[in-house]
């Protein structure tokens, strides 16, 4: 079940934002590096956010940024160490069967 949040009402519009680029990650491998720069500066004149309120849209966004690629970091930790405890079970049964 997803989780409720609340945000602050100043908070909004940058949520929204956000959530708006998305699909504008860089990856290597799969991997998510980071958002692309020019593609989220190219966004904010697209969407209209005034030039003033760019500088501080772009900190908020690099702040979201960052915890994202905690999160996807961890997660990802998780899952080869899952996958290190299954071929960890498969050579016992392979040991087992043989």
């Amino acid at each position: 079940m997803p989780q409720r949040f609340a945000l602050w009402s100043c908070n909004v519009q940058p949520w929204r934002h956000w959530l708006n680029v998305q699909t504008m990650w860089a990856s290597d491998g799969g991997w998510r590096t980071g958002l692309r720069v020019s593609d989220v500066l190219a966004y904010m004149e697209l969407a209209g956010v005034v030039v003033d309120e760019r500088e501080s849209l772009f900190q908020l966004l690099q702040e979201c940024e960052l915890e994202a690629l905690t999160v996807y970091a961890e997660h990802w930790q998780e899952d080869e160490q899952e996958r290190a405890r299954e071929r960890e079970r498969e050579k016992l049964r392979s040991k087992q069967a043989g």
